[in-house]
């Protein structure tokens, strides 16, 4: 026996509020996915590399460093180093080096003390703080007395996030805190002296459509050696891309279906046909032109040869297998929040495509006829 039962108008309200409800909270969702989505994009153009032991000093840095300035500028030089340049693949990168000490002692002038960590940075600290900075202003490279303290260290020994101007003792050094960045971990920042190890390094280019295989290239020839771990902007940048087109899709095929809905009721039918002939050539294109966005990596994402159908699965697990070593590291700030953005992008977009499920399910039922056998 078949009974065919309509939803009741408190049925049918409440099921119009869930969809609302849900639709409201894919939005919201899908919002902040894009702004946390935004930010990351800023680390796309950033390479590191992360090394087990010392490569340089800062003054051999500051000296290749000034070496390639001058094959950059000098055309016959240029001309002459070609080849080398063929085979990075890419322009000269701005590089900075860093090296990392932690349980360093900060002190107040009245001698209260704090414990973090201590970056010696060689090269443009803006490429080290590419995100800015919350007060002050950021050492210039001959500025040995001036450092950056993170906001944690600032309203520990200070209890105030507006320090800049005041003294700090770091290894039995005073320096005048010239900025202060925001972050929750404890830390100070300085340039490096001629004769300080660096063993990190971090490039920007000014494209993120440089190849990472460049940049590894770069810093192969300029230590000798091969980094152990690599921070791949570009890669993170792109999966939270490829995230965040979730949610947007299923909000648009929400979208999709209500036009389709709706001009089923116009008055001449030929003129609904194709208002839902428009929409789903709309929603097509639309897809195509998000999924290219989406997937806009560097040619190293791509095979030599479109029927290598091989290559994803072997980078995929390349990259995997990175991630891990990388995670491993103790990162700089600027790469802590890049991969912090990327995991708040995960969460949204996850939360976002739920809802909107959600409200594709509720939307389905209702005031259509549920059937009970």
């Amino acid at each position: 026996m078949r009974k065919k039962i309509k939803w009741t108008g408190k049925q049918r309200d409440k099921r119009q509020w869930i969809f609302f409800g849900c639709l409201l909270l894919a939005v919201l969702f899908t919002a902040a996915a894009g702004y946390f989505c935004g930010q990351g994009e800023g680390g796309s153009c950033f390479v590191s590399g992360y090394y087990t032991e010392p490569q340089m000093s800062a003054r051999e840095l500051s000296q290749y460093m000034e070496k390639q300035a001058e094959k950059e500028e000098n055309p016959e030089i240029r001309s002459a180093g070609a080849e080398e340049t063929d085979k990075i693949g890419t322009e000269i990168p701005q590089v900075t080096g860093w090296t990392r000490q932690d349980r360093v002692s900060f002190k107040r002038q009245d001698g209260m003390a704090e414990q973090g960590t201590l970056y010696q940075i060689c090269g443009s600290m803006e490429v080290f703080f590419p995100e800015g900075l919350r007060g002050g202003s950021l050492p210039w490279r001959e500025d040995e007395a001036g450092c950056v303290v993170s906001t944690a260290l600032a309203w520990e020994l200070y209890g105030s996030r507006d320090v800049a101007g005041n003294q700090i003792l770091a290894q039995d050094r005073e320096y005048c805190i010239r900025g202060i960045v925001d972050s929750d971990r404890v830390f100070l920042a300085v340039q490096a002296q001629e004769k300080d190890p660096i063993q990190n390094f971090r490039l920007r280019y000014q494209s993120s459509a440089q190849p990472v295989s460049g940049a590894e290239t770069f810093l192969y020839q300029m230590t000798g050696n091969q980094p152990e771990a690599v921070y791949e902007g570009v890669l993170y940048a792109g999966l939270a891309r490829i995230l965040l087109l979730v949610p947007v899709l299923l909000l648009e095929i929400l979208a999709l279906l209500f036009v389709r809905d709706k001009s089923r009721s116009a008055v001449q039918p030929k003129v609904g046909r194709a208002v839902r002939a428009g929409a789903t050539l709309l929603f097509a294109a639309l897809l195509v032109w998000e999924a290219m966005q989406a997937c806009s990596f560097s040619r190293d994402y791509l095979p030599s040869m479109w029927s290598d159908l091989s290559f994803y699965p072997g980078l995929i697990g390349e990259k995997a297998e990175r991630t891990a070593s990388l995670l491993e590291q103790q990162l700089c700030p600027a790469e802590e929040r890049s991969l912090a953005w990327l995991w708040k992008t995960a969460l949204c977009c996850g939360a976002g495509g739920m809802a909107a499920i959600a409200a594709i399910v509720s939307r389905a039922g209702n005031g259509r006829k549920l059937k009970l056998r």
